[in-house]
C-alpha cells in the first residue's frame, strides 16, 4: 500500500481533514486549519494524485484509500480522532468511520454524497476525454468555462 503525504498542525484530540476532488487540504479548509489546530492535533492527508501523494497505476478503491488515512493517523500517533470530508472527502470519511469504528469518534461529511450518482461517471468520461486534448485547447476550454484566471494566462501565455 502506497502511503500518503500528509501535514500535521497544533496539538490536542485528533482531527483529520479530508479534502475534496482536484484541491489540496488547504485549498480545501483554508484558514479554519490554523484556528482548528489551536485545540487539536489536525492531520491533513493529501489524497492520491494531490501534493506529494502518488498517483497509483491501478483505479483508486475507497476501502485502500481508507486505510491509508488511517495509516497517516497512525504514523502521527493518533489512536483515536474525529474526521470531517469535504466533497470527495466526505465518502471517504464516511468509509473511514465505518471500517474503523472503534477509531472515530465524530464524522462530519461536508457537502459529501453516500453514494455515487450515474452523472459522476459520465463526468469522470468527459475528464478523461479532455485530457486528451493538446495544452493550447485545454487552455481554452478552461478560459471558456471560467475554471482559470485570464489574469494569470494574459501574464503566463497559454497554457
Amino acid at each position: 500500500m502506497q502511503h500518503l503525504a500528509y501535514e500535521v498542525a497544533g496539538t490536542g484530540p485528533g482531527l483529520v481533514l479530508i479534502h475534496g476532488t482536484s484541491s489540496t487540504p488547504h485549498g480545501t479548509w483554508g484558514s479554519c486549519v490554523e484556528a482548528l489546530a489551536k485545540s487539536h492535533t489536525v492531520v491533513l492527508p493529501y489524497l492520491p494524485g494531490s501534493g506529494d501523494s502518488p498517483l497509483p497505476a491501478a483505479p483508486i478503491e475507497a476501502a485502500t484509500v481508507a486505510a491509508q488515512i488511517v495509516a497517516v493517523t497512525s504514523r502521527v500517533g493518533l489512536r483515536r480522532f474525529a474526521i470531517a470530508g469535504a466533497s470527495l472527502g466526505g465518502p471517504l470519511a464516511m468509509k473511514v468511520a465505518a471500517m474503523y469504528p472503534e477509531r472515530v469518534t465524530h464524522l462530519v461529511s461536508v457537502c459529501g454524497y453516500a453514494k455515487a450518482r450515474p452523472s459522476l461517471r459520465l463526468r469522470e468520461q468527459v475528464f478523461e476525454a479532455v485530457l486528451n486534448l493538446d495544452s493550447v485547447t485545454i487552455g481554452r476550454l478552461l478560459l471558456v468555462l471560467g475554471l482559470t484566471d485570464p489574469t494569470f494566462v494574459s501574464r503566463n501565455g497559454t497554457p
